[in-house]
């Protein structure tokens, strides 16, 4: 099964890469945190890859993310 992802969502994962953080991606686009994290999460699930890595101090994409 197929499924669409919406171009919200990509805008979403670009600017987390750009930010380097949820938290500022979530200020940055003016949403909560867990609800940006949540996307991201079911982005990642529905590719079955994973798009950043989670650190304390931050994110960075990984090779599949870039």
């Amino acid at each position: 099964m197929r499924r669409r992802v919406q171009l919200i969502t990509l805008d979403c994962a670009i600017v987390i890469a750009e930010e380097g953080s949820f938290l500022g991606a979530s200020r940055r686009l003016g949403i909560h945190h867990s609800a940006l994290s949540r996307r991201i999460r079911d982005l990642e699930h529905s590719l079955g890859t994973t798009l950043f890595e989670r650190h304390q101090v931050g994110v960075r994409p990984t090779p599949a993310g870039a």
